[in-house]
């Protein structure tokens, strides 16, 4: 990672949350799969992501989730 790029953290309490999409984009690449195009968004202190419709029926039977 460019050392440079500064990172958006969200911290309460004992806990961090990352707001930068990139990294987010890449750990739901790394978890699912790579060639998946998320269409990804924020708000409400909460990210959404969707999956492209079928594309999990092996893994799970969900194409939503929330953090």
């Amino acid at each position: 990672m460019d050392s440079s790029r500064s990172i958006n953290v969200l911290s309460c309490r004992e806990s961090q949350y990352c707001l930068d999409d990139h990294i987010f984009v890449a750990y739901l690449k790394e978890k699912f799969d790579p060639t998946f195009e998320f269409n990804l968004s924020f708000s409400n202190d909460r990210w959404k992501f969707e999956l492209p419709r079928g594309e999990l029926t092996k893994v799970r039977p969900l194409n939503r989730y929330n953090f």
